[in-house]
């Protein structure tokens, strides 16, 4: 009797997860590992399997069975039966990962083992999303170059469990991300790259986001006399229609949503998700509007410290303009974030985020070299030894398949990049990675403390309003204490913005407000300008707890370390 007709080809699957699932067979490596196929985890070709008992959703606390009875190419080109599966446990209506599972054959019973999918599985890979958004706003931090790292250090090792222990090693040694490990991350980093749903969930995490654009003025959008550093271009809205079905496409990288940009004027346009980014056309290689999304801190953008969450924010090019996207409206994007940036301190934070990217687009691409590696190390076992471990000659096709689809993952990554038409976004190889992290770290740094100082010159322009009005009705001590300080804080901002630091340019607008306090109590002043200090006086406040935050960040990023505590998003 053959191998092939003495396979029990059905699968025992038990949801304890706590939530419906749906089971997705990914076969583009399963069952073309020799080709070397870069497409790793929902990047994957994708289909729901079917359960013996009816339809597809397995209900909590049910079991089904499916069936497993793929063919794969082998290493000779010929069609065989494939006993190795990705099967990619997924939320039904979002498919959203909620368990990672590897099925092989098991050789002595010539069956598969039953698989029950766990809640402490779905939790991981929330904890694995928090991962993929830390990643992918601060991969300069030492946790990002820690992980870079133990992915280098893993490819070395010889068999499937040794390259894993690594990785959990070094998830095990982080504050935020004990017990995660690389299934987990891998099914959510391809989903986020693979489906559009996370990145369309409003912020009570229901279907439904819009994202402003801003980027510089245009030459015919602005006079003269007009010193914004930046201008609305419309929005952009993903939403989703009640009629959507219940269980998810996942031949759909819109995940079911409409996605529209609306400019300022003239017609809305249909975008499209692919690889992450938003396009207007996916069939060209630089199309007019391309937007990629990733994460940044929310209280940089809506200047409340108490917003530490990472927002999802899309950046990149409107035909032919760098814009960003939040979900900020104009009416408070231009009185929040954008109210104090000058056009340089704006134009760098756009270029920020394209070097960024460029950086977490590496690390991907060693992720799926890595995977690439786990991938065919686990084929020979299961497919080509039948149960036996890789040989020698194995292993070293299995380094030298890794090795071919790291190359062609870093070619796909930067063609992704390269629709963003920008020279600021760099992909770089292993051989220069340190080098552009080191570069790009700095980059940043320089960044948020010229967004430091623009609120620092802020500050001290609200300031001379105030000792101008008040000198209007008379100069006493305090009022001229408040003026020599604030030329004191003038000065010291020149040389902080050299320098780095902000604390002498803090302590002196602290004496102007002290002197200035004074000054107004010695004072007969009329109703309508008491309110006008004391509106001045509230934005002074906040662009100090604005400037506060973005020092922090600064330095905290020159030092390796990440600005938010982890907290994992259910």
């Amino acid at each position: 009797m053959s191998t092939t007709s003495s396979v029990n080809t059905a699968c025992k699957i038990t949801n304890n997860a706590g939530k419906p699932v749906v089971v997705l067979d990914a076969y583009d490596s399963s069952t073309n590992v020799a080709n070397n196929s870069p497409k790793k985890g929902y990047q994957q070709s994708l289909k729901i399997l079917s359960l013996a008992e009816g339809g597809q959703v397995l209900s909590d606390g049910g079991t089904g069975t499916v069936t497993l009875n793929d063919t794969r190419t082998d290493s000779g080109g010929k069609t065989q039966p494939n006993y190795l599966y990705q099967l990619l446990i997924s939320e039904p209506g979002s498919l959203f990962p909620v368990m990672n599972v590897g099925e092989a054959l098991d050789f002595d019973s010539m069956g598969y083992p039953p698989v029950t999918v766990t809640a402490a599985a779905a939790k991981n890979m929330s904890l694995a999303f928090t991962f993929c958004q830390h990643l992918m706003a601060y991969p300069t931090t030492d946790l990002a170059k820690n992980f870079q790292q133990a992915l280098t250090d893993a490819q070395k090792e010889k068999t499937v469990d040794d390259m894993m222990k690594k990785i959990a090693d070094y998830f095990n040694s982080t504050k935020g991300f004990k017990g995660l490990d690389f299934p987990s991350y891998l099914a959510v980093s391809t989903y986020l790259k693979a489906f559009a749903w996370k990145w369309g969930l409003d912020d009570d995490n229901k279907p439904g986001r819009t994202y402003w654009l801003y980027g510089a003025p245009g030459a015919d959008s602005v006079s003269s006399s007009d010193s914004k550093a930046a201008v609305n271009y419309g929005s952009i809205t993903l939403s989703r229609p009640a009629s959507a079905s219940e269980t998810a496409d996942p031949s759909d990288p819109n995940s079911g949503y409409t996605i529209t940009y609306s400019p300022e004027s003239g017609d809305d346009k249909q975008m499209t998700f692919s690889a992450m980014q938003l396009l207007d056309d996916a069939s060209v290689d630089t199309p007019s509007i391309c937007l990629q999304l990733t994460f940044a801190r929310r209280s940089q953008f809506t200047q409340d410290t108490q917003d530490t969450a990472l927002w999802p924010v899309l950046v990149g090019t409107l035909n032919g303009v760098k814009v960003i996207g939040v979900s900020q409206k104009p009416e408070d994007a231009f009185v929040k974030w954008l109210k104090n940036l000058v056009p340089k301190s704006f134009n760098d934070l756009v270029n920020s985020f394209l070097k960024i990217m460029g950086i977490w687009m590496a690390y991907d691409f060693l992720k799926t070299k890595f995977a690439g590696k786990k991938d065919k190390l686990q084929d020979d076992k299961t497919n080509e030894n039948k149960g036996k471990d890789p040989s020698d000659d194995q292993q070293s096709e299995a380094d030298q398949s890794a090795d071919d689809i790291g190359s062609e993952a870093l070619d796909d990554e930067r063609s992704d990049a390269s629709r963003l038409d920008s020279d600021e976004i760099d992909v770089p190889d292993l051989d220069n990675l340190d080098e552009v992290v080191d570069n790009v770290n700095n980059y940043v740094v320089e960044t948020l403390r010229e967004i430091t100082a623009d609120n620092y010159n802020a500050m001290i322009e609200e300031y001379e309003f105030q000792l101008k009005e008040l000198a209007q009705i008379e100069v006493n001590p305090s009022l001229e204490e408040a003026m020599g300080k604030l030329v004191e804080a003038k000065g010291n901002l020149e040389e902080a913005i050299d320098s780095g630091d902000f604390s002498s340019v803090k302590d002196s607008l602290g004496e102007v407000k002290t002197s200035v306090t004074d000054a107004i109590g010695d004072m007969d002043i009329s109703a309508e300008l008491q309110e006008q200090l004391k509106e001045s006086q509230q934005a002074i406040d906040d662009f100090q707890e604005t400037a506060d935050e973005m020092d922090d960040a600064a330095n905290d990023i020159e030092n390796g370390e990440d600005p938010i505590e982890p907290e994992v998003i259910e």
